[in-house]
C-alpha cells in the first residue's frame, strides 16, 4: 500500500515541476528527426535543408556523419549531383565497409557520371567490385555503373565486358520492380553501345565499291539488331522511362543513318572530278536502294509489333511513335 502511495506522490511532484526546469530537446536531434521524417515521405527539399543546417551548425553532434549521407542522398534525389558529391564522399570514406557506405559510394559514382566525370565513376565501380561481401543488388549496380562509365568514356570493349557480366548477374536477382529497373537500364546501355558502333560505319577512309557496299549493309543490320533489343524489352516489360529513352536513341540513330546514306566515303585511287561525280552517282543509286530496304524492314518490323495484342498498350504506342518518326524523317 505504501508503494502505491509513493508512486502517486512522485507523479504529483513531477506534474508540478515547472516546464522551464525540464531539459529542452537537443536542436541537432530535432533537425535530424525532421530531416528523416521528410526523407521518408520523399520530401527531398525539406530533408536537404534540415540536414544541411545540421551539418553546418552542429559539427560535433553524434548525427554529423550520418547526416552527410542523408544530405548527399537528398541532393541526388533532387537531381543536384554536383552538390551531392562532397557529402557522399565524406560519408563513404568513413563507412565504406557498411551497407550504407557502399550505397553512398554507388550514389557518388552516379553523381560523378551525371556531372561529366566518367573516369571518377569508373574508378568507384572498380573499387566497389573488389569489396567482399557484396549483395547481388550491389554487384549488379556496380557493374551497371562500370558499364555506363565505360560507355561515357567511349571504351567499347570495357562496356561490352560489363554488359556480358550484367547479363549473367541480372538473372540471379529475384523477379520484381528492382530487377525490372536494372534490366531496363542495362538494355538501354546495350542499345546505346549498338547505335554508337553502327555509327562508325562506313569509315571515312577511301574505300573501293565492294567495301562501301559491305559497310553500309553491316550498318543496316546493326540498326535492325538495335530494334530487336527494343522488341525484347517490350516482351520483358522494361521500365517505361528506360524503354522510351531506348526508342528515342534508335530514332536518332536511324536519322543519322539516312544522313550517312546521302554522303558516300571517298573512293580509292585518284579520279578526275568527272570520274568522281559519275562514281558517286552510280554507287549512290545502289546505296540509296540498300538504305531504303533497311528502313522498310525496320518499319515493317515495328508495324508488326504495333498490332501485337499480347503487349501492353503503352509499348504498342511507343512502337507506333517510333514507326511514325522514322517514316516522317525519311520522307
Amino acid at each position: 500500500m505504501w508503494l502505491i502511495s509513493l508512486i502517486a506522490l512522485i507523479q504529483v511532484l513531477m506534474a508540478q515541476t515547472p516546464i522551464e526546469n525540464q531539459p529542452s530537446p537537443d536542436p541537432a536531434t530535432v533537425l535530424w528527426d525532421k530531416g528523416l521524417k521528410a526523407s521518408q515521405t520523399s520530401n527531398w527539399k525539406e530533408a536537404s535543408e534540415s540536414f544541411l543546417k545540421l551539418t553546418k551548425d552542429f559539427p560535433a553532434t553524434k548525427h554529423f556523419v550520418d547526416a552527410q549521407f542523408e544530405l548527399g542522398r537528398s541532393y541526388f534525389e533532387l537531381h543536384q549531383p554536383e552538390a551531392a558529391i562532397e557529402p557522399l564522399k565524406y560519408f563513404s570514406t568513413r563507412r565504406l565497409h557498411s551497407a550504407q557506405g557502399r550505397e553512398a559510394r554507388l550514389l557518388l559514382g552516379c553523381s560523378y557520371l551525371a556531372t561529366g566525370k566518367p573516369q571518377e565513376a569508373y574508378l568507384i565501380s572498380h573499387e566497389l567490385l573488389k569489396l567482399k561481401p557484396l549483395s547481388q543488388e550491389e554487384r549488379v549496380r556496380s557493374l551497371l555503373l562500370k558499364g555506363s562509365a565505360s560507355w561515357n568514356r567511349r571504351r567499347s570493349k570495357d562496356t561490352q565486358s560489363a554488359l556480358r557480366s550484367l547479363e549473367h548477374e541480372i538473372k540471379k536477382l529475384s523477379p520484381g520492380p528492382l530487377a525490372t529497373e536494372l534490366r531496363s537500364e542495362t538494355r538501354w546501355l546495350q542499345i546505346q553501345l549498338a547505335t554508337f558502333q553502327c555509327g562508325k560505319l562506313p569509315t571515312q577512309e577511301p574505300l573501293n565499291e565492294e567495301q562501301t557496299r559491305d559497310q553500309y549493309q553491316r550498318r543496316g543490320i546493326c540498326h535492325l539488331e538495335s530494334i530487336n533489343h527494343l522488341l525484347q524489352g517490350a516482351l520483358e516489360k522494361d521500365e517505361r522511362n528506360w524503354f522510351q529513352q531506348s526508342a528515342q536513341g534508335i530514332a536518332e540513330a536511324m536519322v543519322n543513318y539516312q544522313e550517312a546514306c546521302n554522303h558516300l566515303p571517298p573512293p580509292e585511287g585518284k579520279r578526275t572530278s568527272l570520274e568522281l561525280q559519275r562514281y558517286q552517282e552510280e554507287l549512290g543509286v545502289v546505296i540509296q536502294a540498300q538504305c531504303r530496304s533497311t528502313k522498310d524492314r525496320a518499319l515493317t518490323l515495328l508495324a508488326t509489333w504495333e498490332d501485337r495484342k499480347d503487349l501492353d498498350a503503352a509499348y504498342r504506342s511507343e512502337f507506333e511513335k517510333l514507326h511514325n518518326e522514322i517514316e516522317r524523317k525519311w520522307n
